[in-house]
């Protein structure tokens, strides 16, 4: 698209003008207005978030604490089991392959 005056809609200023944005204050505000909910929300839960740390902080640090031993110990639990399935596999196939062996008569 050339620079010639029938090209250009008729407000958008002179041809080289482009980066003129002399409405800038109404197109920031608009942008603003749109997302002053997400903003207010913002602030509510950082305020929350301070309120909830000063008056209950270590509580609930605690109890998180709590809740995630119960969680280490539940996959502790879990690996430990795991290991010995493995371990049992390993050894079955051991006692297959030497059941084998002596049905073949080499023990």
């Amino acid at each position: 698209m050339s620079d010639e005056p029938h090209d250009r809609p008729r407000d958008a200023g002179p041809a080289g003008s482009d980066f003129l944005h002399l409405e800038v204050t109404e197109h920031l505000g608009g942008r603003i207005r749109a997302e002053a909910d997400a903003i207010v929300l913002e602030l509510v839960r950082a305020a929350v978030r301070e309120r909830l740390e000063a008056r209950l902080g270590e509580r609930l640090r605690a109890f998180g604490h709590a809740l995630g031993d119960a969680l280490a110990d539940d996959l502790e639990a879990n690996l430990a089991i795991e290991a010995r399935l493995d371990a049992r596999r390993e050894a079955r196939a051991t006692d297959a392959e030497r059941a084998r062996a002596a049905l073949r008569g080499r023990e």
